[in-house]
Order: C-alpha cells, then sequence, then structure tokens
C-alpha cells in the first residue's frame, strides 16, 4: 500500500478549514506549530494530507474539551459553570464575573487559570444579599 492510500487525498487550506470548522488563519498556525504535515507548490499555496487534517480535527483544542489534571474543566453532573455561562445567567458583563470573583462576591474555585462556579453556590449568593435601594437587583 503506498503512502497515499494510507494518508488519503491532498486538501487545500480552504478545503481543510472547511472540514474541520475553523477558520483557514487556525490550519495555517496548526501547519506552522507541525500540528500538520503540509507542502507548498510552486505558487506557495499550501496543500496537506486528508488523514493529517482529520487526527487534527480530532485533538484540536475545544475549551468544552479542555482538561485540567485529566478532568474535565467544568463536570455538568455537578453544575459547574464557566464565566461565560455565569456573565448569562446573572446578566451582566464577563468582565464583571472576574472583578465580582476577584472581590470575593462571588464563590468559585480554580483550576489552573480558569475559574469555575457552582450553580447552586452563585443562587445561594445572590439570595442572601441584602436589599440595598442604590444597588441594582440580579434576578436569577
Amino acid at each position: 500500500m503506498s503512502d497515499s492510500e494510507d494518508r488519503g487525498s491532498m486538501l487545500t487550506l480552504r478545503k481543510a478549514s472547511e472540514k474541520c470548522k475553523v477558520k483557514r488563519q487556525a490550519i495555517y498556525i496548526a501547519i506552522k506549530k507541525g500540528q500538520i504535515k503540509a507542502v507548498q507548490n510552486e505558487k506557495k499555496r499550501w496543500y496537506m494530507w486528508e488523514k493529517d487534517v482529520d487526527d487534527y480535527r480530532i485533538t484540536k483544542y475545544s475549551r468544552d474539551k479542555s482538561t485540567f489534571n485529566g478532568a474535565p474543566l467544568y463536570d455538568p453532573a455537578n453544575e459547574e459553570m464557566g464565566v461565560g455561562h455565569v456573565a448569562k445567567m446573572l446578566g451582566i458583563d464577563k468582565a464583571r464575573v472576574y472583578y465580582l470573583a476577584r472581590k470575593g462576591e462571588i464563590p468559585h474555585t480554580r483550576k489552573g487559570t480558569v475559574y469555575v462556579f457552582k450553580r447552586a453556590d452563585i443562587v445561594k449568593a445572590f439570595e442572601e444579599k441584602p436589599a440595598d435601594p442604590n444597588q441594582q437587583v440580579m434576578n436569577i
């Protein structure tokens, strides 16, 4: 069996980006990092093997698939959420969530550099707040 039969057909940068559902720049960066083996033709256009693109697609970075010490960052079974989910739940900006977490007003844990919040803790923290007439109320 030849090398080309093992690795499938050759794809252009555009076809590879469409297959991986990423921008062409992401494929180009993956080539430069050595995550995808590719060659340039005389017109300076990139071509890569379909199998290499498939391997990259399976292993490419995704926040949903991210892990810390082998465990997923967010465990839906424990109602764990990230900053974006908390911001949406409270109806505030992500930067405000980071600020409140740093001040200690929102209970959280850290997994590496990632803030992890539990839904029950957030609900409890905002239910216990005394009503301040000058402060905007956040409905959960």
